[in-house]
Protein backbone atom coordinates (compact mmCIF):
# COMPACT_ATOMS: atom_id res chain seq x y z
CA UNK A 1 0.00 0.00 0.00
CA UNK A 2 1.79 3.29 -1.22
CA UNK A 3 0.93 6.55 0.68
CA UNK A 4 -1.20 7.47 -1.32
CA UNK A 5 -3.91 4.73 -0.74
CA UNK A 6 -2.63 4.97 3.06
CA UNK A 7 -4.23 8.76 2.59
CA UNK A 8 -6.80 7.96 1.07
CA UNK A 9 -8.15 4.82 3.70
CA UNK A 10 -7.57 7.39 6.56
CA UNK A 11 -9.61 9.66 4.80
CA UNK A 12 -12.00 7.83 3.70
CA UNK A 13 -11.88 6.33 7.67
CA UNK A 14 -12.25 9.69 8.82
CA UNK A 15 -14.97 10.86 6.46
CA UNK A 16 -16.89 7.36 7.47
CA UNK A 17 -16.83 8.75 11.51
CA UNK A 18 -17.97 12.08 10.39
CA UNK A 19 -21.37 10.18 8.26
CA UNK A 20 -21.90 8.49 11.76
CA UNK A 21 -21.68 11.35 13.64
CA UNK A 22 -24.58 13.23 11.88
CA UNK A 23 -26.93 10.35 11.16
CA UNK A 24 -29.65 9.67 13.39
CA UNK A 25 -29.08 6.89 15.82
CA UNK A 26 -30.74 3.43 14.52
CA UNK A 27 -33.08 1.53 16.80
CA UNK A 28 -30.87 -0.79 17.88
CA UNK A 29 -27.78 1.03 18.06
CA UNK A 30 -26.18 1.08 22.03
CA UNK A 31 -27.08 4.37 24.38
CA UNK A 32 -25.62 7.80 23.35
CA UNK A 33 -22.94 7.22 25.95
CA UNK A 34 -21.75 4.23 24.37
CA UNK A 35 -21.58 5.97 20.72
CA UNK A 36 -19.66 8.56 21.92
CA UNK A 37 -17.13 6.61 23.96
CA UNK A 38 -16.88 4.65 20.60
CA UNK A 39 -16.47 8.01 18.37
CA UNK A 40 -13.81 8.69 20.74
CA UNK A 41 -11.66 5.72 20.46
CA UNK A 42 -11.91 5.89 16.99
CA UNK A 43 -10.76 9.29 16.69
CA UNK A 44 -7.63 8.27 19.13
CA UNK A 45 -6.90 5.08 16.84
CA UNK A 46 -7.08 7.26 13.36
CA UNK A 47 -4.96 9.94 15.33
CA UNK A 48 -2.44 7.48 16.45
CA UNK A 49 -2.42 6.13 12.45
CA UNK A 50 -1.89 9.55 11.58
CA UNK A 51 1.61 9.88 13.76
CA UNK A 52 2.50 6.24 13.38
CA UNK A 53 2.71 6.26 9.40
CA UNK A 54 2.36 9.99 8.86
CA UNK A 55 0.36 11.77 6.30
CA UNK A 56 2.43 11.90 3.15
CA UNK A 57 3.26 15.52 1.75
CA UNK A 58 2.29 16.11 -1.56
CA UNK A 59 3.89 14.09 -4.44
CA UNK A 60 6.41 16.89 -5.96
CA UNK A 61 8.61 14.94 -7.92
CA UNK A 62 8.11 14.63 -11.65
CA UNK A 63 8.61 18.76 -11.15
CA UNK A 64 11.34 19.93 -14.12
CA UNK A 65 14.77 21.91 -13.21
CA UNK A 66 16.26 23.40 -16.34
CA UNK A 67 20.31 23.26 -15.81
CA UNK A 68 21.88 25.09 -19.18
CA UNK A 69 21.19 22.78 -21.71
CA UNK A 70 20.31 19.77 -19.59
CA UNK A 71 16.68 19.56 -18.57
CA UNK A 72 16.37 16.90 -14.98
CA UNK A 73 13.21 15.65 -13.39
CA UNK A 74 13.20 13.65 -10.57
CA UNK A 75 11.35 10.86 -10.92
CA UNK A 76 11.60 9.08 -7.05
CA UNK A 77 13.42 8.96 -3.84
CA UNK A 78 12.87 5.56 -2.02
CA UNK A 79 14.07 5.35 1.40
CA UNK A 80 14.28 2.38 3.41
CA UNK A 81 16.51 -0.03 6.17
CA UNK A 82 18.49 -2.08 4.29
CA UNK A 83 19.57 -3.89 7.55
CA UNK A 84 21.64 -3.41 10.80
CA UNK A 85 20.95 0.17 10.92
CA UNK A 86 21.87 1.08 7.88
CA UNK A 87 19.03 3.44 6.04
CA UNK A 88 19.20 3.15 1.85
CA UNK A 89 18.14 6.22 -0.07
CA UNK A 90 17.70 5.02 -3.88
CA UNK A 91 17.20 8.44 -6.21
CA UNK A 92 16.03 8.18 -9.65
CA UNK A 93 16.01 11.11 -11.86
CA UNK A 94 15.82 11.58 -15.73
CA UNK A 95 18.48 13.82 -18.13
CA UNK A 96 17.40 15.47 -21.07
CA UNK A 97 19.33 16.77 -23.96
CA UNK A 98 17.51 20.52 -24.75
CA UNK A 99 20.41 21.77 -26.92
CA UNK A 100 20.69 21.25 -30.53
CA UNK A 101 23.79 18.95 -30.47
CA UNK A 102 24.66 15.70 -28.99
CA UNK A 103 26.12 15.86 -25.67
CA UNK A 104 28.62 13.07 -24.08
CA UNK A 105 27.89 13.24 -20.34
CA UNK A 106 29.62 11.68 -17.40
CA UNK A 107 28.69 11.70 -13.89
CA UNK A 108 31.40 13.62 -12.35
CA UNK A 109 32.55 11.35 -9.01
CA UNK A 110 32.24 12.63 -5.79
CA UNK A 111 29.22 15.25 -6.55
CA UNK A 112 26.29 13.07 -5.49
CA UNK A 113 24.84 14.07 -2.26
CA UNK A 114 21.87 13.59 0.04
CA UNK A 115 20.71 15.36 2.81
CA UNK A 116 17.01 14.19 4.72
CA UNK A 117 15.24 17.02 6.46
CA UNK A 118 16.81 15.36 9.90
CA UNK A 119 19.70 16.92 9.13
CA UNK A 120 21.40 13.62 7.95
CA UNK A 121 23.82 13.28 4.51
CA UNK A 122 23.89 9.73 2.75
CA UNK A 123 26.86 8.59 0.43
CA UNK A 124 27.22 6.39 -2.25
CA UNK A 125 28.66 3.41 -0.17
CA UNK A 126 31.19 1.06 -0.84
CA UNK A 127 33.24 3.59 -3.66
CA UNK A 128 31.40 5.06 -6.76
CA UNK A 129 30.84 2.60 -9.22
CA UNK A 130 27.83 0.45 -11.66
CA UNK A 131 26.91 -0.85 -8.43
CA UNK A 132 25.62 2.41 -6.96
CA UNK A 133 25.63 4.91 -10.28
CA UNK A 134 23.64 3.50 -13.06
CA UNK A 135 22.82 4.70 -16.45
CA UNK A 136 25.54 6.87 -16.84
CA UNK A 137 29.48 6.55 -16.98
CA UNK A 138 31.92 8.15 -13.82
CA UNK A 139 34.61 10.38 -14.95
CA UNK A 140 36.91 10.47 -12.20
CA UNK A 141 40.61 12.11 -12.41
CA UNK A 142 41.33 11.70 -15.83
CA UNK A 143 39.46 8.73 -16.37
CA UNK A 144 36.43 9.77 -18.78
CA UNK A 145 33.94 7.24 -20.44
CA UNK A 146 32.96 8.70 -24.26
CA UNK A 147 30.52 5.63 -24.27
CA UNK A 148 27.42 7.48 -22.79
CA UNK A 149 25.99 10.27 -25.56
CA UNK A 150 23.23 12.04 -24.91
CA UNK A 151 21.36 13.05 -28.50
CA UNK A 152 19.56 16.65 -28.90
CA UNK A 153 15.83 15.92 -27.84
CA UNK A 154 16.42 12.59 -25.88
CA UNK A 155 16.06 11.58 -22.23
CA UNK A 156 17.94 9.22 -20.16
CA UNK A 157 16.81 7.99 -16.51
CA UNK A 158 20.02 8.03 -14.06
CA UNK A 159 19.80 6.22 -10.38
CA UNK A 160 22.18 6.79 -7.51
CA UNK A 161 22.18 4.29 -4.38
CA UNK A 162 23.18 6.20 -1.17
CA UNK A 163 23.61 4.67 2.28
CA UNK A 164 23.66 5.91 6.02
CA UNK A 165 24.77 4.02 8.91
CA UNK A 166 21.86 5.17 11.96
CA UNK A 167 22.65 5.49 15.00
CA UNK A 168 20.47 4.49 17.62
CA UNK A 169 17.41 7.03 17.62
CA UNK A 170 18.06 8.46 14.78
CA UNK A 171 14.79 8.52 11.82
CA UNK A 172 15.23 8.99 8.43
CA UNK A 173 13.31 12.31 6.82
CA UNK A 174 10.84 12.57 4.61
CA UNK A 175 12.09 14.70 2.56
CA UNK A 176 15.52 15.75 0.73
CA UNK A 177 17.48 18.00 -0.84
CA UNK A 178 19.56 16.10 -3.59
CA UNK A 179 22.70 17.27 -5.22
CA UNK A 180 24.85 16.11 -8.24
CA UNK A 181 26.93 16.83 -11.28
CA UNK A 182 27.31 15.97 -14.95
CA UNK A 183 30.44 16.87 -17.35
CA UNK A 184 29.82 17.39 -20.86
CA UNK A 185 32.93 16.24 -23.21
CA UNK A 186 34.53 16.59 -26.25
CA UNK A 187 35.83 13.69 -27.82
CA UNK A 188 39.12 14.99 -29.64
CA UNK A 189 39.92 11.38 -31.00
CA UNK A 190 43.14 9.12 -30.12
CA UNK A 191 41.70 8.82 -26.84
CA UNK A 192 41.56 12.14 -25.62
CA UNK A 193 38.49 14.12 -24.38
CA UNK A 194 38.08 17.83 -22.97
CA UNK A 195 35.51 18.49 -20.45
CA UNK A 196 33.44 21.46 -22.17
CA UNK A 197 30.79 22.16 -18.69
CA UNK A 198 29.28 21.32 -16.20
CA UNK A 199 25.72 20.75 -15.34
CA UNK A 200 25.28 21.21 -11.57
CA UNK A 201 21.89 19.47 -10.94
CA UNK A 202 20.14 19.79 -7.87
CA UNK A 203 16.56 19.72 -6.29
CA UNK A 204 15.40 21.10 -2.67
CA UNK A 205 13.33 19.95 -0.19
CA UNK A 206 11.00 16.76 -2.19
CA UNK A 207 9.55 14.55 -1.01
CA UNK A 208 9.99 10.89 0.30
CA UNK A 209 7.83 8.30 -2.47
CA UNK A 210 7.35 5.22 -3.25
CA UNK A 211 6.57 3.98 0.10
CA UNK A 212 8.28 6.21 1.70
CA UNK A 213 10.15 6.06 5.29
CA UNK A 214 7.47 2.59 5.96
CA UNK A 215 9.99 0.26 2.84
CA UNK A 216 12.30 0.93 5.51
CA UNK A 217 10.11 -1.64 7.22
CA UNK A 218 10.22 -4.34 4.40
CA UNK A 219 6.22 -3.07 3.96
CA UNK A 220 5.17 -4.69 7.39
CA UNK A 221 3.91 -0.74 8.87
CA UNK A 222 2.05 -0.59 5.39
CA UNK A 223 0.17 -3.84 5.88
CA UNK A 224 -0.03 -2.99 9.58
CA UNK A 225 -1.99 0.39 8.84
CA UNK A 226 -3.71 -0.82 5.87
CA UNK A 227 -5.52 -3.47 7.97
CA UNK A 228 -6.48 -1.12 11.33
CA UNK A 229 -7.75 1.19 8.84
CA UNK A 230 -9.61 -1.58 7.44
CA UNK A 231 -10.89 -2.81 10.79
CA UNK A 232 -11.76 0.80 11.84
CA UNK A 233 -14.28 0.93 8.48
CA UNK A 234 -15.70 -2.13 9.30
CA UNK A 235 -16.57 -1.01 12.83
CA UNK A 236 -18.20 2.59 11.64
CA UNK A 237 -20.21 0.41 9.40
CA UNK A 238 -21.46 -1.74 11.06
Amino acid sequence: MNGITLKQSLLSAAAAAALLAGQAVPAHAQSADALRRENAQLRAQLEALNQRCGVPAPDDTGALERFGDIEARLDSIRAGERGRGTMQVTVTMTLRNVSSQPMVLNYEHGSFNATDSNGYGYRLFGGQGKHNVKGIPIASGNQVDPSFTLLPGRSSPVTFIAQRLMSEGQTVGNRFDISSSFGQYQDLGQGRLRRMQTFPVSFKDRSVTSGGIATGLGGRTDQTVENAAGRLLDRLLK
